[in-house]
């Protein structure tokens, strides 16, 4: 038997974008992308940053809440 998950609720989930400076979050991530994808192309980095982020806020990415917010994104 799988365990069950806690997923967050889209409210949940807006609340913590709100909570959360987006600004600094975009390019910490990009950043990270950057490093992940060990290259140098930003605008790619930024579409699947911008990707991520869409799927968060649609429910297509959800967050299992057993993991930080900041740790789910990334």
């Amino acid at each position: 038997m799988k365990p069950v998950k806690n997923i967050a609720t889209l409210k949940e989930v807006i609340e913590q974008l709100n909570a959360h400076n987006l600004e600094i979050i975009f390019k910490d991530l990009v950043h990270y992308a950057l490093n992940r994808m060990k290259g140098n192309d930003i605008i790619q980095a930024e579409k699947l940053v911008g990707d991520i982020i869409e799927k968060t806020i649609t429910g297509t990415r959800k967050w299992d809440k057993s993991l930080s917010f900041k740790s789910f994104l990334f």
